[in-house]
């Protein structure tokens, strides 16, 4: 278990708007309240060390670390006032432009009025604002935390819970003294992932991800100490993760899908640059502990293999200035069609079966006032079918989400640095400054698209797509999910997603030819495995 032992000790002179000089307490007893207000710029002085046995590589404290202070018996009563504190590395000291957030009160500084003279608290840890405290909840008593940077969730942090604290007055130095310690822990059922030879200056660009991995999200946190995840979201494996510059490299937070079972694992890195592949296989991981991978200088055999962005996409000329991917997503050497995948997952169905109640999104309940369970789909609902049933009415949870947040986006989880799906309004340039025609490359079959700008071409594999167990029109058509529902969000178009569809004369009765599609037909809906090709949007 990973630990951080510091002592925190908040002091703060007192001063009065009055001319008189005021008297000060001879002793801080319970009985005694505190009727001046706290000195704003308080300062915080930590002794920080390591536990020995751990293999943590934060040694010391960074700059703009966090520390936020939660009094147990103000959330128990609902009470929304926390201490939160900044680390200034240039001065050594933690302090805040203003002592506390209260508010409860009508002056910020009146918590400390009332604070306890002792009790607990909770502490956390949350590295470079990547986090920051969000709302309070008065019905559940609970903080939410809220990630600092757009879509990407929360990467990492350390805490205590029921930590004693004392407000005492300071005879000798005339102030009064706030004082916790507690030994800080990082989540014992984590794993973390140490990268070497990063400057504090690049961290920020890079992302990390691996099929076994789903990133750390401590969503928020109730009166007793309790971490809730978001996992309405953050549900599936695979996600990218920010990492935390600590000692000279990255640190990455992720729980394991499989822990101590062995797995063959590809950890994906990625910047704005380069993206970086590590296999490990045949791994066995367990949480708790902290694995060290090679600099990304070590390429080659045991180490990372590195491709630049540029050479994975081509300028088709068009006039968004966006770039198509040169491949599909998941594509090998032993798989040159890449990967299938349903709509919003980020990678292939378990045992490649491709159902409803397969599929990530969807909920097997009954659905009011219905009598019959059904499958349903409780994300991107907006007026869907029920599983099974064409132009059925909307069953499931109505979200009227029309396009795929983010953290589903299999090509931005996947590739990193800025690739994305496109929208169904993106494939429909794709298509508008290109002609089509069949193509078979390395020995594959396929259809290639060429700018009617410039003459640059991409290739689009005929991999078919998966439907229950079965793969259909392998080697006959090609089928790539758009990452939204159309292009109008009404109509059939607005209720399934769109995607691209390639046909070659022996599966189309028209003839070869290529189409936007998307209806509310059963093999149209979002847990079929289709291809997912790329865009890097500049």
């Amino acid at each position: 278990m990973k630990r951080a032992l510091f002592l925190l000790a908040l002091t703060a002179a007192l001063f009065s708007c009055s001319k008189e000089p005021v008297d000060v307490p001879e002793a801080a007893t319970p009985e005694n309240e505190v009727t001046d207000t706290i000195r704003h710029g308080a300062t915080v002085r930590f002794d920080v060390s390591l536990s020995p046995e751990t293999k943590s590589t934060k040694t010391e404290w960074e700059d703009s670390d966090e520390i936020c202070i939660f009094f147990k018996s103000w959330m128990a009563e609902g009470k929304d006032a926390y201490l939160c504190l900044t680390y200034d590395k240039d001065y050594e000291e933690w302090s805040s432009s203003d002592p506390a957030w209260g508010y409860d009160w009508e002056d910020p500084m009146e918590w400390y009025n009332e604070l306890p003279w002792n009790g607990t608290a909770h502490v956390f840890h949350f590295p470079d604002h990547f986090t920051h405290v969000g709302d309070y909840d008065s019905e559940s008593h609970s903080y939410k935390f809220v990630s600092s940077y757009d879509d990407w969730p929360t990467v990492y942090y350390m805490y205590k819970k029921d930590v004693p604290f004392k407000f005492i007055w300071d005879e000798e130095r005339q102030e009064y003294v706030f004082s916790i310690s507690a030994s800080l822990q990082r989540p014992d059922d984590v794993a973390y992932f140490f990268i070497p030879g990063v400057s504090e200056r690049d961290s920020d660009y890079y992302t990390f991800s691996s099929y076994h991995l789903r990133p750390l999200v401590s969503s928020s946190m109730d009166a007793d100490g309790i971490i809730t995840e978001d996992l309405t979201r953050y549900n599936q494996r695979g996600g990218r993760i920010r990492g935390v510059w600590e000692n000279g490299g990255i640190l990455f937070a992720a729980r394991l899908a499989f822990p101590g079972v062995a797995k063959d694992y590809t950890f994906m890195l990625a910047s704005n640059e380069k993206i970086y592949k590590l296999f490990r296989n045949g791994r066995t991981l367990v949480g708790g502990k902290q694995y060290n991978f090679p600099a990304l200088t070590n390429t080659g055999g045991n180490g990372w293999i590195a491709n630049n962005h540029s050479d994975l996409y081509v300028d088709m000329g068009l006039p968004s200035g966006i770039k198509w991917g040169r491949y599909n997503v998941g594509i090998t050497p032993t798989n040159p069609r890449g990967d299938l995948i349903a709509w919003g997952q980020n990678y292939p169905d378990d045992n490649l079966v491709y159902t409803v109640e397969s599929y990530i999104y969807s909920n097997w309940t009954v659905y009011y006032p219905q009598t019959t369970q059904y499958w349903i789909i409780y994300k991107y609902n907006s007026g869907g079918v029920r599983a099974g049933e064409s132009n059925q009415g909307d069953f499931g949870v109505l979200d009227y989400k029309m396009e795929l947040e983010d953290c589903d986006d299999v090509a931005r989880n996947r590739c990193g640095g800025k690739w994305h799906m496109p929208t169904y309004a993106q494939v429909k340039e794709l298509i508008e400054y290109t002609t089509a025609e069949p193509y078979t490359q390395d020995g594959v079959v396929g259809a290639r698209f060429i700018s009617t700008v410039n003459g640059n071409w991409i290739f689009f594999p005929y991999a078919g797509f998966r439907s229950e167990q079965s793969l259909l029109g392998w080697g006959q058509m090609a089928n790539c999910w758009t990452r939204s529902k159309g292009d109008s969000g009404i109509g059939s178009l607005g209720e399934v997603p769109g995607y691209l569809n390639i046909a070659s004369n022996y599966y189309h009765d028209a003839g070869f030819g290529r189409w936007l599609d998307g209806s509310r037909a059963h093999d149209d809906c979002p847990w079929i495995g289709r291809s997912i090709r790329p865009i890097w949007v500049p």
